[in-house]
């Protein structure tokens, strides 16, 4: 065989071999690996998460989902011990920044505090020798304080302006 068949042949394989993993990323839904991008775009907006009124949660939001769903679906925790500390400060701003009053309840003021409290502490175990198994726990529980938040700021978000 010529070297220009060998060649025709490899580049025709190369493409049909990245035509069939587009399709399936089409497919599948399947999501680029998570260190590819910075951790602030990472979070899959996919029409789950509405923006919310109140933009320090939002800001909090994009950096929380690239280090929490590499870390819970993917077991990488990469993404989670590069941005523990950009976490714990996008807390930080958020905790002390005024809820807007859609969100300005006690218990969202209550889950902010613990937010921010919990992020700092990650951001302290990331440095040292804690174990996947205690991060993963660590980020989940910030994640599910996160999104009770969320649920309640968005919800009232999205009832605004409608006819009761």
């Amino acid at each position: 065989m010529s070297l220009a068949s060998r060649l025709t042949v490899a580049v025709t394989i190369t493409l049909a071999a990245t035509s069939v993993q587009a399709q399936q990323h089409q497919q599948h839904g399947a999501k680029p690996d998570s260190a590819s991008k910075p951790a602030a775009m990472q979070h899959d907006m996919k029409g789950e998460h509405m923006m919310s009124p109140w933009k320090e949660m939002d800001a909090f939001h994009g950096v929380l989902g690239g280090t929490f769903h590499p870390a819970a679906d993917k077991g990488d925790f990469a993404p989670l011990k590069a941005n523990a500390q950009t976490l714990a400060d996008k807390a930080k701003a958020w905790a002390g920044s005024t809820a807007p009053a859609a969100c300005a309840t006690p218990e969202n003021a209550k889950a902010v505090t613990t937010i921010a409290a919990s992020t700092a502490d990650l951001a302290e175990k990331v440095k040292g020798s804690t174990s996947d198994a205690d991060l993963k726990a660590a980020i989940t529980a910030i994640h599910d304080t996160f999104e009770v938040v969320e649920k309640s700021c968005t919800a009232k978000q999205s009832m605004k302006g409608m006819k009761h």
